[in-house]
């Protein structure tokens, strides 16, 4: 009888450790990775939207109700404080900037739009 010593094709138990080990740092680094990602993207973002605020004219916040000192600072702060520069990014990005360049593309001179 030939005994087939293919390697692989009997289980070993070190090979089976081994192998957990090597998924578990796969998955660590993974989430290192991640993590990284979070930490550097958070103030980017917190950056870009404060940059993007103050691109703006000063009046085009006031024609919207709103000051351009608190869209520059406030996320600033924000990346600071737990998650206040997220949602003050997001709220910039989705609300407040396409009424800001709304008032803008309208000119000066005009007050707050009401429906």
């Amino acid at each position: 009888m030939v005994k087939d010593e293919t390697p692989g094709l009997v289980p070993n138990p070190t090979n089976r450790r081994d192998r957990a080990k090597l998924f578990a740092t796969v998955i660590g680094f993974a989430v290192v990775l991640l993590l990284l990602f979070i930490a550097f993207a958070i103030p980017a973002l917190c950056i870009w939207a404060a940059v993007d605020a103050a691109s703006q004219p000063e009046w085009a916040f006031e024609a919207v109700g709103t000051t351009k000192t608190l869209w520059i600072v406030l996320p600033i702060v924000g990346v600071f404080v737990c998650f206040v520069g997220i949602i003050a990014a997001v709220l910039w990005f989705t609300n407040y900037k396409p009424r800001v360049v709304d008032a803008t593309r309208r000119g000066p001179g005009f007050g707050p739009r009401t429906a």
